[in-house]
């Protein structure tokens, strides 16, 4: 045989090798780590739509996003119309939010981050792969489980991620681009076949090199809220309950009864007019859980009374609203106690029981 003719068939097999194995799916650990690490990779312009089912009602919110990168974004809300014009924005990791109608702009000089933002906007896969492995069931499905895979004409990888220990904490659904592992559209369900009771999608997607981030809102007339480090305004985040509790030298007080699975990522405080919030954040690798309290009065909307006040309040009540979150709330010992997330208000209450605060 004719030496040439022999080598042929074994020469074709291994050009074809490698374009076979890259239209392999890609097992779903490796799926989460491409994502993690695609995340803020692609600048884009896009129209996120995110639909929220809170027992009869149906809720609906169009925001539009120019994403540079994971630190420099700005999402702007078009619908609902209450809250049309309320920017949300980070610039080298440091946010910003500005409510149009009272002219208000809250201005961070400190990095912190976003994981609510990152976690309902964006659809963040995990902020613990490891956590998320623990607790979670995860499946690449296929085209007969998920007919439906393209999104904002981009071909996606479907991943489940399935609880455990039954649903206690929603199950989610990514719809990850095959060409960018960026997350195109995210489902999240409390039960398997049940309808999602949260879907976010991006009805418009458009990569681009460079997008502009910048805000343009007038000067005039403009009430700012300056939040610098060591002032009597100030937001700021540690990753560790040592690096929080030496900052303040004291005690952080942490709920005794946390769901299972659930595990401390990071703490802020925030300072206003004389009033510290405290805010806990726990993740199990997917789900959140956010625990916040501060004293009553709140003395920074004492500061702020009046129509601007009350509108104030409106505004970011809607947009708790809008959050795919539960929420618990009690008054103890004059502190004003929260739990929120993803998790049954029973399980909320719990933790709020939980939790031994100071007057």
């Amino acid at each position: 045989m004719n030496r040439t003719l022999w080598k042929a068939p074994l020469l074709a097999a291994l050009v074809l090798l490698p374009t076979t194995s890259a239209w392999a799916d890609p097992a779903p650990s490796e799926l989460v780590q491409r994502a993690i690490q695609a995340e803020g990779s692609v600048p884009y312009t896009g129209l996120r739509i995110q639909h929220l089912t809170r027992q009869n009602l149906s809720l609906l919110a169009r925001m539009r996003i120019f994403l540079q990168d994971d630190h420099n974004y700005r999402v702007t809300m078009e619908e609902p119309d209450t809250l049309a014009g309320v920017h949300l924005w980070m610039k080298d990791n440091k946010a910003n939010v500005y409510f149009p109608g009272q002219n208000l702009l809250f201005q961070n000089d400190n990095p912190t981050g976003s994981n609510e933002a990152a976690s309902t906007i964006f659809g963040l896969v995990s902020a613990d792969p490891q956590a998320l492995q623990r607790n979670y069931t995860l499946r690449i499905l296929s085209d007969a489980e998920e007919p439906k895979s393209i999104v904002a004409m981009t071909p996606c990888y479907v991943l489940d991620a399935e609880p455990i220990r039954g649903y206690v904490t929603p199950g989610h659904r990514f719809w990850i681009s095959k060409q960018t592992y960026q997350v195109m559209k995210e489902e999240r369900t409390w039960g398997r076949g049940v309808a999602p009771y949260f879907s976010s999608y991006f009805d418009d997607y458009t990569p681009q090199d460079r997008v502009d981030t910048s805000v343009g809102i007038s000067r005039a007339h403009l009430n700012s809220v300056q939040l610098q480090h060591d002032q009597k305004n100030s937001f700021v985040q540690y990753r560790s309950l040592e690096a929080a509790e030496k900052a303040i030298g004291g005690k952080v007080a942490l709920p005794t009864y946390v769901p299972a699975g659930f595990q401390l990522h990071s703490i802020q405080f925030a300072t206003l007019f004389g009033t510290r919030i405290t805010l806990l954040h726990y993740t199990d690798g997917l789900n959140w859980l956010f625990v916040s309290y501060r004293p009553k009065p709140n003395m920074f909307l004492t500061l702020m009374a009046g129509a601007m006040a009350l509108g104030l309040v409106d505004k970011m009540s809607a947009l708790s609203y809008q959050a795919p979150y539960n929420y618990f709330g009690a008054e103890v010992h004059d502190q004003l106690l929260y739990a929120y997330g993803d998790l049954f208000p029973e399980d909320l209450q719990r933790v709020v029981g939980s939790l031994s605060v100071g007057s």
